[in-house]
C-alpha cells in the first residue's frame, strides 16, 4: 500500500520541441497510461494530442511516438495492444490531430526514421525466420508495396537499424552482430547514391550519431576503455577518421 501511494504521484517525462512546438508526455497520479501533449511555443498552453486511454475500455492499449518531422507537422506513432510484441504503426497531421490513410499493420516493427520534410518514413520490420529489412514507406502510398532498401542477405541473429540526418541528406544503416561487433554503412540520399560501406570487417563495436551532416562515432576499435572518432562521409574509411576524444 505504501508503495502504491509512493508510485502514484503526476509525472512529466523531459520535453522535445520540433520547429517551436513541443511535444511532452504527462501522467497525472490516477493514470494507467501516459498521455501526449503538445505545445505551440515555449509559453503556449499543453494540449491534448494523444491519450491511450480512449483506445481500450480497460487500458491494456499504449502508444508510443517513432518519429517527428523538423517541422512538427507529421507524427509517426506505434500502437500496442494487450502488451503484444507487435504493434502497428500509423501516422498523423499534428495540425488537425488526425491520422492520416497510411498505416502500417501489426508487427514486429524494431524502429522508425522519418524524413525531416515529412515526405516519407523507414522503418526496421522483423520477421522471426529471415531477419529484419529495413523498407520505406511514401506518404501517400500503399504500405504493402514497400520496397526493402536494406538488410537483404543478413539472418535472423543481427540487429539493424537506420537513421537520417538533420538535413536529411544522409541515411544511415547500423549492423548489429551481439554487443561486439558493429557493421556501418550509409546513402547519400540527396544524390540517389548507392549504400556505401563505411566499416564491416572489423571486430569491434560502433555506435554513430549525426551532428548536423557530421558522424561521430563511439567505439573500442583499437581503444579498450573507447574512444570518440568523427567520420568524414566524403573519405568513410576507419583509417581516415578523426579521433575527437
Amino acid at each position: 500500500q505504501r508503495l502504491t501511494e509512493l508510485l502514484r504521484i503526476d509525472r512529466v517525462a523531459q520535453p522535445f520541441e520540433r520547429n517551436g512546438r513541443y511535444f511532452v508526455w504527462k501522467k497525472k497520479a490516477d493514470d494507467d497510461l501516459w498521455t501526449l501533449f503538445v505545445r505551440e511555443g515555449l509559453d503556449g498552453e499543453d494540449q491534448v494530442l494523444l491519450d491511450p486511454h480512449l483506445l481500450s475500455p480497460d487500458h491494456t492499449t499504449s502508444v508510443d511516438i517513432e518519429a517527428i518531422s523538423m517541422d512538427g507537422k507529421l507524427m509517426a506513432y506505434s500502437i500496442r495492444s494487450g502488451g503484444t510484441d507487435e504493434t502497428e504503426i500509423r501516422l498523423m497531421d499534428v495540425d488537425s490531430r488526425e491520422d492520416l490513410p497510411d498505416r502500417c499493420p501489426a508487427a514486429l516493427y524494431r524502429g522508425v526514421t522519418m524524413r525531416p520534410d515529412g515526405s516519407g518514413i523507414y522503418y526496421s520490420l522483423q520477421d522471426r525466420k529471415t531477419g529484419i529489412r529495413v523498407h520505406f514507406h511514401e506518404i501517400g502510398g500503399d504500405t504493402t508495396n514497400d520496397p526493402i532498401v536494406f538488410g537483404e542477405g543478413y539472418g535472423p541473429s543481427v540487429w539493424i537499424g537506420s537513421t537520417i540526418s538533420e538535413s536529411g541528406r544522409y541515411l544511415l544503416f547500423s549492423v548489429g552482430h551481439g554487443w561486439g561487433r558493429t557493421e556501418l554503412f550509409f546513402q547519400d540520399l540527396e544524390t540517389n547514391g548507392p549504400v556505401t560501406t563505411i566499416v564491416d570487417d572489423l571486430d569491434a563495436s560502433f555506435y554513430p550519431r549525426f551532428g548536423g551532416d557530421r558522424l561521430f562515432v563511439q567505439t573500442n576499435w583499437e581503444a579498450p576503455n573507447g574512444r570518440i572518432m568523427e567520420v568524414d562521409l566524403a573519405n568513410p574509411e576507419p583509417e581516415a577518421w578523426k579521433e575527437v576524444v
